[in-house]
């Protein structure tokens, strides 16, 4: 059975990103509408409402399956073509309206197409060393644990989901201090820029420098950690720490295979654990063994599969 619930909650950030890029192009539109020029405000509201609309399309394909990866190649191709032209429009002689849609929108195509090029770049990466490093028995593989059951070691980050929707509103907060300090500073100077330079100067350095922000975060607060599933328990081990779940306490499991939101999810009634992998160097998490599938549904939690197969979610 499929986890409804958990499907609506997965798709909840890309449409919340897709809503509040929308409104900040509307925006953008509506400034230099108002100006009949670029100006600090309308460069920077497309910019941020780029980069919204890129994470929104990056986070609706991750969770496409293979399918999805088709799309983002051919949106990535096509978003890369578009850029390279930004700056031979010319004028636009016709209506306001539409010359302030394309000024505006060749602002956001750039952060939303570097948004698009970093995630794929990390998709294709993951596959290639995935494809090449079939069974490291460090990330990938599960080794037999010394007190039974079965273990996997990860490189992952304690941060529940909402830690990590806050995570990435710091990495554009960070990214755009130095962006907004920039624009003021030179606010003589970038409405008498074309948009090729607007974008180098502006937007691409927003999306880089939101990337490495959220990057730095999730580096910094990512540590090795031991998985096991014993006869009884779950067992998370972490600098000679270890937590137990015993099965039988246990009110839902999440075990997210692969993605940027693979992870493991232990709720009880008194904890709420998170191990996040998807955002570090563990390419993905193995399925879960029969045994250990068998074991948990002998304690009376039953399995509910996503779409794409990634996600099972184990609930009492």
């Amino acid at each position: 059975m499929r986890d409804a619930a958990a499907a609506r909650r997965s798709w909840a950030f890309p449409v919340v990103a897709l809503g509040a890029g929308l409104a900040l192009f509307a925006l953008a539109v509506a400034v230099v509408l108002v100006t009949s020029d670029l100006d600090i405000w309308s460069i920077l509201l497309a910019v941020v409402g780029g980069w919204a609309l890129g994470a929104a399309f990056v986070g609706a394909v991750e969770r496409l399956g293979a399918a999805g990866l088709i799309v983002h190649v051919v949106v990535a191709i096509a978003a890369g073509a578009v850029l390279a032209t930004v700056g031979s429009w010319g004028d636009l002689q016709g209506s306001p309206v539409l010359r302030a849609v394309v000024v505006a929108g060749g602002i956001a195509l750039a952060p939303a197409s570097a948004w698009i090029w970093i995630a794929l770049l990390g998709r294709v990466l993951g596959r290639i060393r995935v494809g090449r490093r079939p069974s490291p028995p460090s990330t990938l593989d599960w080794r037999a644990a010394p007190a039974g059951g079965a273990a996997v070691e990860v490189r992952a980050v304690s941060m529940s989901m909402r830690g990590l929707a806050a995570g990435i509103v710091l990495a554009i907060i960070a990214a755009a201090v130095p962006v907004i300090a920039v624009l003021i500073g030179l606010s003589d100077v970038f409405p008498r820029l074309g948009p090729r330079s607007l974008v180098v100067l502006v937007a691409l350095p927003f999306a880089g420098l939101a990337y490495l922000a959220l990057w730095a975060v999730v580096q910094r607060r990512s540590a090795t950690y031991t998985i096991t599933f014993g006869a009884s328990d779950v067992r998370i081990a972490n600098a000679g720490r270890e937590e137990r779940f015993a099965y039988r306490d246990i009110d839902l499991l999440r075990w997210r295979e692969r993605g940027e939101y693979a992870r493991l999810e232990v709720r009880t009634a008194t904890t709420h654990r998170t191990l996040l992998v998807g955002l570090t160097r563990t390419p993905a998490l193995p399925p879960l063994s029969r045994r250990t599938v068998g074991l948990l549904e002998a304690e009376g939690l039953t399995a509910q599969v996503s779409r794409d197969r990634a996600l099972t979610t184990y609930r009492r």
